[in-house]
């Protein structure tokens, strides 16, 4: 049995995500990351979710972080008349990253989330691909993952549809 430690919003995605890693036998670990005070709500939903399925939840400020390495650039790109997309930055340089520090603090094998995407294989070294629902893959804005995070990264919702999660 792998000790997975699963990043939680609260909602029905990362929700069903522990529930199909508990139903394949995994220990699962409930994590939120509170990057700005609007996300204390999440990381008081996502705790209750993880109560209500009897797994433990932690809690990590990132606030910090994300002022330092997201918020700050975007705003800076955006009056330089640029469009930045800060879910990449914050994929590659805060969200992932810090998951897997912490999976490491706590003795997990690997990491997981609710993303509509994949995990494939090219020339022997992990890739992210797109999702089996292509109108809710989420792929294209975590393409900075490297293969330290992706050779640890589950998407357990990689292969189902929205609807079939919601069921």
């Amino acid at each position: 049995m792998s000790k997975v430690l699963l990043g939680m919003s609260g909602g029905v995605d990362s929700s069903a995500a522990a529930a199909l890693l508990m139903r394949a036998g995994h220990e699962v670990i409930g994590a939120t990351l509170v990057m700005h005070d609007i996300h204390e709500k999440d990381a008081s939903a996502a705790k209750l979710v993880a109560d209500a399925i009897g797994i433990p939840h932690y809690t990590v400020d990132m606030r910090e972080d994300f002022e330092k390495f997201v918020l700050s650039p975007f705003v800076s790109e955006y009056e330089n008349g640029r469009t930045p997309n800060p879910c990449v930055l914050c994929n590659g340089y805060i969200k992932f990253p810090a998951l897997l520090k912490t999976a490491d603090s706590l003795g997990c094998d690997f990491i997981a989330t609710g993303h509509y995407a994949a995990i494939g294989n090219r020339n022997g070294h992990p890739v992210i691909t797109a999702a089996t629902d292509k109108a809710k893959d989420q792929s294209y804005f975590l393409y900075m993952l490297g293969e330290d995070i992706l050779s640890r990264l589950l998407f357990p919702l990689s292969g189902m549809t929205k609807p079939e999660i919601r069921a």
